[in-house]
């Protein structure tokens, strides 16, 4: 009676099965979790973005549908970038960081890592000048003629610009990671696949949605129009 009470314990090779069923199981799911949870960062980075977006649209209408520009040295004076001159329109300044980015932006709105689009050297409507260089500024919406197709914000690695893209001759380089394909720019920007292949992009008529890098980098692809909001 007492031998049949007794319990019989696992035996050796029984606590191998076990452990290699949890392995094959933690090695089938951990990449589909890690896959969701990335998804999840992606919808709160483009819910930034589409906060960006939205104050950009704020600004323009407290300086004459006037756009601002990517950065502003005043002179020589500290430089302010257009992160810093939308925030009386913002909450927060934690979401001028993207949750994969792993940056500080409450003390310094400069490390933000959402790259206005720049395209340096270029200008909308193209050919125009003002002072005599290539690019024209302030930019107004009525310059403008497809903004649904016109990017804003893309996402960076590096950066808050984006000097180049691929409609206006292409990226100065190309590179990859884990991550999927990387565009640089000519100072060496990274326009950067944070989100399983590709990035949020922020247009100017404010909407937001997800593209892959690799789509980028064709040449006729609306995504791929730029415009220049640079001032002295």
């Amino acid at each position: 009676m007492r031998d049949s009470m007794r319990r019989r314990g696992f035996t050796l090779i029984e606590l191998l099965v076990v452990i290699a069923i949890i392995a094959i199981l933690a090695a089938i799911l951990f990449p589909v979790f890690a896959k969701a949870r990335e998804k999840a960062r992606q919808s709160s980075c483009a819910s930034n973005e589409k906060q960006l977006a939205l104050a950009f649209q704020q600004y323009k209408q407290d300086y004459d549908e006037k756009w601002p520009a990517v950065y502003n040295d005043h002179g020589g004076a500290m430089r302010r970038i257009w992160g810093e001159v939308i925030v009386p329109y913002i909450k927060s300044n934690q979401i001028y960081a993207c949750p994969s980015a792993n940056i500080d932006t409450a003390t310094n709105i400069q490390n933000t890592r959402y790259q206005m689009n720049m395209a340096h050297g270029w200008c909308w409507p193209e050919g125009t000048t003002q002072d005599g260089n290539a690019y024209q500024y302030p930019i107004s919406d009525s310059q403008i003629a497809a903004p649904a197709e016109f990017q804003l914000l893309l996402e960076s690695s590096n950066a808050w610009w984006n000097h180049w893209l691929p409609g206006q001759g292409g990226w100065n380089n190309t590179t990859t990671d884990t991550n999927g394909l990387i565009l640089v720019g000519v100072l060496s920007e990274r326009t950067y696949p944070r989100h399983n292949g590709g990035c949020n992009v922020a247009f100017v008529d404010g909407h937001v949605k997800w593209s892959s890098t690799n789509s980028m980098t064709a040449p006729n692809a609306t995504v791929n129009r730029a415009w220049c909001l640079w001032a002295p």
